[in-house]
């Protein structure tokens, strides 16, 4: 556990190899945990590759709510004794994470690479994307399992009106679905996420030349034309997964850590 300023507790595993020639960071999808995805350690560390599977606040075992600004300092606030600076950075992000990991670069400086598997990059956007597809289902049960009264959510779900603004405000909504949460308060996540919302296009395209995109066959979490449109606008190298069939790469992602070690290794040897 790192103590981050503040006292709240950040769970992040870190496997450092002596005179390594890079350093992976993984941020995982929103509410997830960076176990979810079997990384294989002993892999990149055999070549040379330290890792940190960093969750942030609000994920896995880490306390506190998510604030995508405020874990973004408290990565940049862990990273910087390691003194990394002339080590070559790589970081991965799955989802949400994605955004985070872009987010990361624009506003701590750019790693060498960034690798976005399956990005959500406009968080309002992705639920909105599930409603005008009839398959918002799945989100309202995720985001109904962190309350109380998970009947009482899912019937506000059960459309996107919840999501203007002035519904949201007029109705307290914050407030009520805050009152039935446990660890996770999910008025203030979903007001975040989903009312005041959050877009990474502007640091996709900062960031594009050091960038590669892997995707699933299948997403229903977010446009897959949309992010390849955003990936040919700015010449950002796109990879398919055949096995994977989601957005959350069920059973595949060996295939997934297999793909980023080769990008990793291809970047950390440019004339091997």
């Amino acid at each position: 556990m790192f103590t981050a300023s503040d006292g709240t507790f950040i769970d992040i595993k870190s496997d450092l190899v002596p005179h390594h020639r890079g350093v992976l960071v993984v941020w995982p999808c929103m509410t997830g945990s960076t176990a979810m995805y079997r990384l294989p350690v002993k892999d990149f560390n055999r070549e040379g590759i330290s890792t940190v599977q960093y969750n942030p606040r609000g994920h896995g075992a880490s306390g506190g709510q998510f604030d995508m600004e405020q874990c973004i300092i408290d990565l940049h606030r862990y990273l910087e004794p390691l003194k990394l600076n002339d080590t070559t950075l790589f970081m991965l992000g799955h989802s949400a994470g994605a955004s985070c990991v872009l987010r990361h670069g624009s506003t701590c400086g750019p790693a060498q690479k960034y690798i976005l598997v399956s990005p959500v990059l406009d968080s309002a956007g992705s639920y909105r994307h599930l409603y005008d597809t009839g398959r918002e289902d799945e989100a309202n049960l995720l985001i109904s399992a962190f309350s109380s009264e998970k009947d009482y959510m899912l019937g506000i779900l059960r459309d996107s009106r919840w999501m203007n603004r002035d519904e949201w405000e007029g109705n307290g909504y914050r407030e009520k679905f805050d009152k039935t949460s446990g660890k996770i308060l999910i008025g203030t996540l979903m007001q975040k996420l989903f009312i005041e919302g959050y877009n990474t296009f502007r640091d996709l395209e900062l960031l594009a030349e050091k960038t590669s995109i892997i995707l699933p066959v299948e997403d229903h979490w977010y446009p897959m034309d949309l992010t390849n449109s955003l990936a040919h606008k700015f010449c950002i190298p796109v990879q398919t997964i055949n096995q994977a069939k989601d957005h959350y790469f069920t059973g595949t992602w060996k295939h997934v850590w297999r793909r980023v070690l080769e990008l990793i290794i291809q970047d950390a040897n440019p004339c091997g």
